[in-house]
């Protein structure tokens, strides 16, 4: 492949003019490819959120990143902290020549994709009930582990 000027007329519209590559348009492939893995980890962030209180039954010490990961989620929901990953994945669909997101990751991808957008209360009622189900299964067995520590692993 020719080397080649990235935003010449053959790139699609939005491509940034003057950045020079050998590789031509495969540059706009390998942001969109970069942009999906930062959608992959968005996803993991969410699922890490909802029962990365389980995992904590099995190593005790990750619940203190847990309380942070539910405590930003929180803070997304009540006060809409912008999110990194967002912002991220923002910049590298930019970058690929696609449109930004028009809203929030969970508005684009989870509300009305994974369930009707009316849902919305009844699912954040399920998140916050596995979430604290989660946690008091943590106190129970940290409770137990202090009561008989030779009988519980």
């Amino acid at each position: 492949m020719p080397l080649g000027v990235v935003g010449a007329a053959e790139d699609p519209p939005g491509t940034p003019l003057g950045v020079v590559a050998p590789w031509g348009r495969e540059v706009s492939a390998t942001y969109r490819v970069f942009a999906g893995v930062v959608v992959g980890l968005h996803f993991g962030f969410l699922g890490y959120v909802v029962g990365g209180g389980f995992l904590a039954r099995r190593w005790p010490r990750s619940l203190l990143v847990h309380v942070g990961t539910v405590g930003w989620g929180l803070a997304g929901l009540a006060v809409r902290v912008p999110c990194p990953l967002t912002d991220l994945e923002n910049a590298l669909r930019r970058r690929a020549g696609r449109p930004a997101l028009r809203s929030g990751f969970v508005d684009q991808y989870v509300e009305g994709v994974l369930y009707p957008a009316r849902l919305t209360p009844l699912v954040r009622l399920l998140v916050a009930a596995a979430i604290l189900a989660s946690w008091a299964g943590v106190y129970a067995r940290w409770r137990a582990r202090r009561q008989y520590p030779a009988e519980v692993r």
